[in-house]
């Protein structure tokens, strides 16, 4: 199955506490490899999310809106999709 940041980062997923520990990795995963990347500001704003999110199971939407606007901001071909 492939995930998509984009797809996971909604509205109804984030508050209505969706996502489950498989996003929360996959989320890592993402964070881990925008840094080795050089792309700390998508790394720390992965971090903070999943921080907020995974202990909070909410708050996390503000944090999401901000990633999805720099997703909006890479080239096309970036780490958004894993396998």
């Amino acid at each position: 199955m492939q995930k998509n940041l984009k797809d996971l980062l909604t509205w109804e997923n984030i508050n209505g506490e969706k996502l489950d520990e498989s996003d929360y990795a996959f989320i890592a995963d993402l964070e881990r490899s925008y840094a080795n990347a050089g792309d700390y500001e998508m790394s720390y704003h992965l971090l903070l999310f999943r921080s907020i999110q995974q202990i909070n199971q909410n708050g996390g939407y503000p944090v999401a809106k901000k990633i999805l606007s720099l997703i909006d901001e890479e080239p096309v071909g970036s780490h958004l999709v894993l396998v």
